[in-house]
């Protein structure tokens, strides 16, 4: 440790200040849960982002506040206090000591997870809060709380405060209270107002608003109505929509989002994707695997607008299937199905073998091993070396401690609770044995935390890992509940739905249309057989 490092201890945690003033260690029982900080988060000021220049550190036997200036702006002064008597404080401040007002266009307060853990967050009704927990789900929560200011939205390497105006002499100030927490189900209520803390709903769910200070504007199709003190925002018709919630505290803006049910949204984008795409032969082609098991389920189901046209489609896919030399597994899925439905024996004998060649846990695997068993049952044929092959996949699984958390472990994880749960646990071990890997699967997930993650998943991703979570015994239930607060198959609805929201209405433009088909295979995937 160098020389100018000062070390801290606060509530169970240990918080190294550099040279800087800032933190550039925070740790847990000698475990890293922040990635140091060596300056301020960015500033933005007439379109362009500024430079910091450290001005000085004063320090006190459980205080450190370090002094910044802005490049080009000297009438900028920037401090960040760290206090350790009890729980942490840390105080941002921004000042204008200049006599003319002063606009800076953005201001960020850096946060970010080390590599092997997890960040959530949360901004509603002008309130914000973080956690982060270990990537294996074990462990307290490291939480912050913003007990002064506002923020106006989360960046990917932390929060933004939005647009500043600061007459002469004035000041912004914000500050977090930062301490561990046991166990989400034991975190303390939220201390803003009494509001929904999802942004994304189920059609026709409503975003309900306790608070009397509290001034909604919303357009059509956006509907607020008053029930006795609260406020409800709801919409029938899905979609993304802008939200304004204006307080004495400040104004929030949000994006609430209504998803219709799944077997709607499947049946709708089937029928969108039929005539999207056309073969030379006027047939319609379907973008990827998961498009084709979502279409196969509208025909089964008999929901498309034009049966004779998607029974084409779904013959066309196999054919192109049967002629490909890898099958993936939606592409085993679907083939296993069509056999069912059509009678035909080769698709099944085409998915079966693709099958037998998988040596390793893949994701859908043990959900897609599953219908081509039921397939085989349903042809009068014997499942038998299948679920050998399950078996033996399954045998060769074990959990590591993650080095890193985010899309792979997320994956390898599911992948590996899919086919033990599918097969059963090892002899002996009993449905305990399938914990570890369900309590890091829920840290993925945010284990039934409100808000987003720091640090985005792909959609079709958490859609794959909800439909693993319903697979889970109900056995085990209970025991992840006292740890979440919330029960698996809660987490895997909140997740579906947060999921196809982010899918149907990215932030960055319309969506993208592989990633909406593996979505939407996930879904057919995790749903019940036809």
């Amino acid at each position: 440790m160098s020389a100018q490092e000062l070390t801290f201890t606060a509530g169970g945690l240990k918080i190294i200040i550099g040279p800087g003033g800032l933190p550039v260690r925070v740790a847990v029982d000698g475990r890293d849960v922040l990635v140091g900080q060596d300056r301020p988060g960015a500033v933005t000021i007439d379109g362009r982002r500024r430079h910091w220049e450290f001005a000085g550190l004063v320090t006190d036997l459980d205080e450190t506040e370090a002094s910044y200036g802005v490049v080009d702006h000297p009438e900028l002064a920037y401090t960040v206090r760290d206090g350790f008597t009890g729980s942490w404080l840390q105080r941002h401040m921004l000042l204008n000591t200049s006599s003319s007002t002063v606009t800076v266009d953005d201001l960020v307060l850096r946060l970010q997870p080390a590599a092997d853990q997890i960040g959530w967050a949360l901004i509603a009704a002008g309130h914000t809060r973080w956690s982060v927990q270990s990537a294996d789900g074990r462990g307290p929560l490291l939480v912050g709380d913003l007990t002064q200011g506002v923020l106006a939205g989360q960046v990917e390497d932390g929060f933004r405060t939005g647009r500043l105006v600061l007459p002469p002499g004035r000041r912004l100030v914000l500050q977090w209270r930062i301490e561990l927490v046991p166990e989400i189900a034991r975190m303390t209520s939220w201390h803003g107002p009494t509001t929904s803390l999802r942004t994304e709903l189920p059609r026709g769910e409503p975003y309900e608003i306790d608070d009397p200070d509290v001034a909604v504007l919303a357009s059509d199709p956006v509907l607020v109505e008053t029930e006795g003190d609260s406020q409800l925002v709801t919409s029938d018709q899905p979609g993304r929509y802008p939200v304004e919630l204006r307080s004495a505290r400040g104004t929030t803006r949000l994006d609430l989002a209504w998803v219709p049910p799944a077997d709607e949204l499947i049946t709708e984008l089937s029928s969108r994707w039929l005539a999207a795409d056309r073969s030379a032969a006027g047939i319609g082609v379907m973008p990827g695997g998961g498009a084709a098991l979502g279409l196969q389920q509208a025909v089964i189901g008999r929901l498309s607008d034009d049966q004779s046209d998607a029974e084409d489609a779904v013959a066309l896919h196999t054919a192109r299937l049967l002629d490909k030399d890898r099958l993936s597994i939606m592409d085993q899925a679907f083939l296993a199905q069509e056999t069912v439905r059509t009678g035909d024996p080769e698709p099944l004998a085409r998915a079966r073998q693709a099958m037998l060649d998988i040596e390793e846990p893949l994701p859908g695997l043990g959900l897609a091993g599953t219908r081509l068993c039921l397939a085989e049952l349903a042809s009068g044929g014997d499942p038998g070396v299948l679920l050998a092959r399950l078996h033996d996949v399954a045998g060769s699984v074990d959990i590591d401690d993650p080095t890193a958390a985010g899309e792979d472990h997320l994956r390898t994880v599911s992948a590996h609770l899919e086919l033990i749960t599918v097969t059963g646990p090892a002899t002996g071990a009993g449905t305990t044995a399938l914990l570890p890997y369900a309590r890091s699967l829920g840290a993925e997930l945010g284990s039934g935390l409100p808000g987003r993650r720091i640090g985005a998943l792909r959609a079709s991703t958490q859609l794959y890992a909800a439909a693993v979570l319903d697979l889970l015994p109900e056995e085990i239930g209970p025991a992840l509940t006292s740890v979440w607060g919330i029960s698996p198959h809660a987490l895997a609805e909140q997740t579906r739905t947060s999921a196809l929201a982010a899918t149907l209405w990215p932030d960055d433009g319309g969506p993208d249309q592989s990633e909406l088909s593996d979505a939407i295979g996930w879904l057919v995937l995790g749903g019940p057989i036809e």
